[in-house]
């Protein structure tokens, strides 16, 4: 039966195994999407530092800004309340431990709590010491250049309790400005995430980003500008408790982060439907493979009955056949799937940014949900197939 399945089943399986391997990839690469899509957003942006930060609108409230500031200090959960020009500022680099290292990056406010809290360090920054990442590189647009090589990274490890010599600039008037320089000390490295792009952010007191913020403004009237103020809260758990003690000032809130519900619906619907027709697919492509094979099989598996075969034997032929296109198909798939995901992963290690720091999770779940639909639809076929195949015995059996 085994001989007889293998030898039948070599021209059934070539003409099934590209288009079940090729439907398997693109449902894997579907669901894959979707998983890596759902981990950046919950693993990545909802647990980094600044999804904590709410944005306050006051202006309908008939509260100076300074009442507003009082008002929402005494609240409870919030850890902090700033304007918006002082949670980060991008400095130019000039050198690290003596190395010209050319470059920009951002200088993040933080308080100490949220140091220990987020970064797990129990230290208190002076103003100028600060915490960078241990994969560092200095710009302020990596995600508008994809195609940064993996060797101009920058190790911080050996860089702890080592200078950073960076400037800015200080407007004179709205035309013109100077250079002013400033010297940072590195106390402490903090683990990048895997999530985002956060090479480029280093952590340092909020007096920091507010001394350089003011100076270089200090000659630029803005005073006809309205800034915003943000609160950071300590747990997401406590944000409804906020909200209502917000909205009873009248104050508006709203959160630094919205996640884009109607994408990740589609991206859900996507996968489900891409099952869907991949299921429709297979009926579809077996049955018509069974349709012209029908004569074929019928003259073959007559030699079986010949000599003394049954329909049993005639079943367990078309079932042995059938396993084996199931275990070829999906050998062929984990291969192929491995071969695209070792390309992707060496990808990333040689441009770690090309596709923003989203990381590529595999779901190979979807690969042996998808093997086993296929494997009882190829079953539920063979078994109606053999049916049709003994039927037709019979009736050339009457015509002979």
């Amino acid at each position: 039966i085994i001989w007889f399945s293998k030898k039948s089943s070599k021209i059934s399986n070539k003409k099934i195994i590209f288009p079940i391997v090729l439907c398997s990839i693109i449902i894997v690469s579907i669901f894959s999407f979707n998983k890596s899509i759902h981990h950046y957003l919950y693993e990545g942006i909802m647990k980094n530092y600044n999804y904590n930060y709410y944005f306050i609108t006051y202006v309908n409230s008939g509260d100076t800004q300074s009442q507003v500031f009082d008002k929402l200090t005494k609240i409870d959960h919030i850890n902090d309340v700033f304007l918006d020009n002082y949670q980060l500022y991008s400095v130019y680099l000039d050198s690290i431990a003596n190395n010209d290292i050319k470059g920009n990056f951002y200088l993040i406010g933080i308080t100490n709590e949220m140091i220990s809290k987020k970064l797990g360090f129990e230290i208190e920054l002076e103003d100028n010491e600060i915490i960078c990442p241990e994969i560092f590189y200095p710009s302020d647009n990596i995600e508008g250049n994809k195609l940064i090589h993996s060797s101009t990274l920058i190790n911080m490890e050996n860089m702890k309790n080592q200078k950073i010599l960076a400037h800015y600039y200080k407007y004179i008037d709205d035309y013109n400005f100077e250079q002013k320089n400033i010297e940072l000390n590195i106390i402490e490295t903090y683990k990048n995430n895997d999530n985002l792009i956060d090479e480029n952010l280093c952590y340092s007191t909020r007096n920091l980003v507010k001394t350089i913020f003011d100076d270089a403004y200090s000659n630029i009237d803005l005073s006809n500008q309205i800034s915003s103020i943000i609160i950071s809260i300590d747990d997401q758990n406590n944000y409804k408790e906020i909200k209502n003690a917000v909205e009873k000032y009248g104050y508006e809130i709203s959160g630094a982060f919205s996640l884009n519900s109607t994408f990740l619906s589609f991206i859900n619907s996507l996968s489900y439907i891409i099952v869907a027709f991949s299921i429709i697919f297979v009926i579809i492509l077996t049955s018509n493979l069974n349709k012209k094979n029908l004569l074929d099989k019928t003259k073959e598996l007559s030699i079986i009955k010949s000599i003394g075969g049954n329909n049993k034997n005639i079943l367990y032929i078309l079932l042995t056949e059938a396993f084996i296109a199931i275990i070829t198909c999906f050998i062929y798939s984990i291969i192929s799937i491995v071969i695209i995901s070792s390309l992707l992963k060496i990808l990333v290690s040689i441009y770690p940014f090309i596709f923003d720091s989203i990381p590529i999770l595999i779901d190979y779940d979807s690969l042996f949900l998808f093997t086993i639909i296929f494997s009882i639809i190829l079953i539920f076929e063979n078994i109606l197939y053999s049916k049709k195949i003994c039927n037709n015995m019979i009736g050339e059996s009457i015509y002979e």
